[in-house]
């Protein structure tokens, strides 16, 4: 199990559908260790995708407003099937922050990560947190 760990956190092979800073991808993977960090009961396990919690249309892709997007509180490693999941039922995705308005701020909203509430911060770090309705 541990050298199946070392394998996949040396794949930095995140999709998404436009260009991606490759800073952001690796610390996502050093994050996860190639993990899914949404984990759902459906997930498969290994992380395929970066999904951001605020919605690229929401944060920008460009200038500015890509620097503040692209950054590792606003995102998740997932899995094909738990970021798929994210998009076909928003108000779970919201409800656990795994997707966010965009007036939230993802340095102070609350994400269940593989069962657990934290808080995700641009370094990498996680701290353990409870959701506050």
């Amino acid at each position: 199990m541990a050298h199946d760990r070392a394998k996949r956190s040396n794949q930095p092979r995140l999709r998404t559908g436009y260009p991606i800073p490759k800073s952001l991808r690796a610390a996502l993977v050093a994050r996860s260790e190639g993990w899914c960090e949404i984990a759902t009961l459906t997930c498969t396990g290994t992380a395929t995708d970066l999904a951001h919690r605020k919605k690229v249309g929401a944060g920008g892709r460009k200038g500015e407003a890509a620097k503040a997007h692209h950054v590792l509180s606003n995102a998740l490693a997932a899995c094909r099937a738990c970021h798929g999941r994210g998009h076909l039922m928003p108000a779970e995705a919201y409800r656990n922050g795994w997707m966010l308005r965009e007036h939230q701020n993802p340095l102070k909203e609350p994400v269940l990560r593989r069962g657990r509430w934290v808080l995700l911060d641009d370094s990498g770090s996680i701290e353990p947190t409870t959701k506050e309705d």
